[in-house]
């Protein structure tokens, strides 16, 4: 049994938890013809279908934020994502090795027949609930006397299952996803039938707010789907000033989506933060935007941005380091729900033998695989300044480093 691998005292740890998780009520059931959602107030399992492919998903909210993903696709490959807490990993290969590799993570094998049947019979709430009570008879043998065997399984278990997706890729460019990286889920709202309400409103991280800074981090992501005919989607990065919460820097996009392809391009920008006070200080700024027009050469609607700013090292000595960026940037939006926002620049200057920096300011807001419900966000520098016969300090700075991931 792999769990002998890990010390006693982490099994011990986790049982208060699981008796917590195990204490569940009946279950809250929604559904529509392409979903099934169990919520059990502090625990949740969605099971959803699409032209290509099957999701499952459990998620958890005690004892910690954790969640666990499987999609089980019509080319008979499957991929797998688990978090817990701002640890995250993701995996994917031909389904006979993936299930074989995570057979122990992964209890679902036993019920993935039964889940397609009850798609393809035509998902009801009643449909839902008789699934809820199947999953619920049908546990891993060890866990056939716990009362909510799946928030036990997983998190005895989840441990093992970041540790079989492996270390996360070295990044090959700076600004990659990576073992920083932190991955959010965010609840859009929904009506009484499940279906995604319109217009839909949504800030990320949960409950933050985009005119002031309320949470630690120091950023918000805002943004409106509206779904008729056509979607109309308005998304925005927010980010605040280290000492003055009301005070930001914007930028962000609006468009028109008809069967997932842009019409039309709006950016937003406007405001000064200083977003790092410390050694270093960093102050940045935006402008531009407005409607954009097709270009071809992207095969995208762009509107031209422009990111500005202020770096300064302070290192007690007689000399300060300053030096002012400025960078051309554009947010686009294109076909098959391809959109976002990219922006960076490379400066060098100053004399090796007396001051100078090299620095790379990047920030991006970028649907991930042409999915409208999954964002990566990121905001970082790398810089060397020096002030000679001082080291060269290095830094390499993440304002915000995260995936959104919308359901």
């Amino acid at each position: 049994m792999v769990l002998s691998s890990y010390p006693a005292l982490t099994v011990l740890a986790a049982l208060p938890s699981v008796m917590a998780l195990q204490a569940a009520s009946k279950p809250q059931i929604k559904a529509n013809a392409e979903s099934c959602k169990i919520d059990y107030g502090e625990s949740s399992i969605y099971l959803r279908k699409s032209s290509d492919d099957y999701l499952i998903r459990w998620e958890a909210t005690e004892p910690r934020d954790m969640s666990a993903y499987f999609w089980i696709n019509d080319d008979d490959t499957m991929a797998v994502r688990f978090t817990d807490s701002d640890r995250a990993r993701k995996d994917n290969g031909p389904s006979v090795d993936m299930q074989e590799k995570y057979a122990r993570v992964y209890p679902f094998a036993p019920l993935i027949n039964t889940i397609k049947q009850a798609f393809r019979s035509g998902m009801s709430k009643g449909g839902c609930a008789k699934l809820a009570n199947t999953i619920k008879a049908t546990p891993p043998e060890e866990y056939k006397d716990a009362d909510n065997w799946m928030g036990e399984f997983f998190v005895e278990r989840m441990a093992e299952a970041l540790e079989l997706c492996g270390p996360y890729p070295k990044p090959q460019r700076f600004g990659d996803i990576s073992e920083k990286t932190k991955f959010i889920t965010v609840q859009l709202p929904r009506n009484a039938d499940g279906l995604l309400a319109s217009p839909s409103t949504f800030t990320a991280p949960p409950g933050c707010s985009p005119d002031v800074r309320i949470l630690v981090e120091n950023y918000c992501v805002s943004g409106t789907f509206d779904v008729k005919s056509t979607v109309n989607l308005n998304i925005n990065l927010n980010v605040f000033d280290v000492e003055i919460p009301n005070k930001k820097v914007v930028v962000g996009l609006q468009t028109t989506l008809d069967e997932g392809d842009a019409t039309t391009i709006t950016g937003s920008t406007g405001g000064c933060a200083t977003i790092l006070k410390e050694t270093l200080v960093v102050t940045a700024c935006t402008s531009g935007g407005g409607k954009g027009k097709y270009d071809s050469a992207l095969s995208a609607y762009v509107s031209d941005i422009g990111l500005s700013g202020h770096l300064k090292l302070d290192l007690g000595t007689e000399s300060t380091t300053e030096h002012d960026f400025a960078l051309p940037g554009y947010v686009y939006a294109g076909d098959d729900f391809d959109m976002g926002m990219v922006a960076s620049a490379f400066n060098s200057s100053g004399d090796p033998k007396v001051s100078g920096i090299n620095a790379t300011f990047l920030t991006i807001m970028d649907t991930l695989n042409a999915s409208l419900f999954d964002w990566r966000v990121y905001t970082g520098l790398t810089v060397d300044i020096w002030d000679y016969p001082q080291p060269v300090l290095h830094r390499e700075v993440d304002f915000i480093n995260t995936v959104i991931h919308l359901v």
